[in-house]
């Protein structure tokens, strides 16, 4: 069987069959070549159970951790699916092997506090550059810019990929709403409130030339921000104003999802705005509102 043929068609079925982005898609061919060398010379359409056991030995031997393994096994199963599908296996060799298992993990979300130090970080910066004579225009217009960006991550939710796929017709200053595709191509439109609007229109006035079609949040050369630099921007301005390390735009989203919960939005609407298709992955924000109020209430002098 041609390796590079099937990977071929295998990334063709999981874009249009899976609707998968082209940065997971890429995630799911590089797990997957692993996998394959380590089958050595054998052929893909003959993969048994012992080849999948070997595979997982070796990875643990390799040091890799549950959450790589268990990833690297979704995307084999993926392939084995796929060749099932095509008729080049008869059987899952995986069908009945114990896989790692992880311990769900709730999500972190910050304090409102925490949040608003995070979404003020570009306005802090913009006033010490002032006071030291370094405030040039360029770099005024992408703190603004970045302002902008975090304050539209934290009202709408969006997942990083989403965000800085915006273009500015996606948005509507008026009708105070954005549009955006989530995963599997899923449209979704969601309400922005009036700081998001006060932050994009003040970016709008200090940038440069735009059409509907040019990215909502400019990066170099007039190309969208990448997913990576945004997340190098969160951890920037977390470090600036001294929040954890670990804080990411996963945790802006978690955020926005559990102050939603504990000011009483119910849980199909932060479903909706936040693009699962399912409501059990809505549902663990619910334990993370559980878990906070614990956190409270122990604090209480009578518990």
């Amino acid at each position: 069987m041609d390796r590079e043929k099937m990977l071929r068609d295998f990334s063709t079925y999981l874009s249009v069959e899976k609707g998968l982005s082209q940065l997971s898609i890429k995630a799911y061919i590089s797990d997957v070549r692993i996998f394959l060398d380590s089958l050595g010379s054998r052929d893909p359409s003959r993969i048994t159970e012992s080849d999948v056991v070997d595979f997982i030995k070796e990875r643990r031997e390799k040091g890799d951790k549950d959450t790589t393994l268990v990833r690297r096994l979704s995307s084999v199963h993926a392939l084995i699916s796929f060749l099932n599908l095509e008729g080049v296996l008869r059987s899952d060799p995986m069908e009945m092997l114990k896989r790692p298992r992880l311990e769900q993990r709730l999500p972190k979300a910050e304090d409102r506090q925490n949040i608003e130090l995070l979404l003020n970080a570009p306005y802090n910066v913009i006033s010490d550059k002032r006071e030291r004579g370094k405030l040039t225009e360029n770099k005024h217009s992408k703190l603004l810019r970045d302002a902008a960006m975090l304050e539209v991550a934290y009202s709408t939710g969006l997942r990083a990929t989403e965000l800085v796929n915006l273009k500015v017709g996606d948005v509507d200053l008026n009708g105070m709403y954005l549009r955006t595709k989530g995963k599997r191509g899923r449209e979704r439109t969601i309400p922005i409130g009036e700081v998001a609007k006060k932050k994009i229109k003040e970016y709008f006035e200090n940038r440069g030339d735009y059409s509907n079609e040019s990215p909502l949040f400019e990066g170099k050369n007039g190309g969208p921000i990448s997913r990576n630099w945004f997340w190098f921007m969160v951890k920037q301005y977390a470090k600036y104003v001294g929040l954890p390390a670990d804080v990411s735009p996963h945790t802006i989203r978690h955020s926005f999802a559990t102050h939603l919960l504990e000011g009483g939005a119910d849980i199909k609407t932060v479903q909706a705005l936040l693009g699962h298709k399912m409501i059990s992955s809505t549902q663990i924000y619910t334990k993370v509102t559980s878990e906070r109020k614990k956190e409270v209430i122990s604090r209480h002098p009578g518990s």
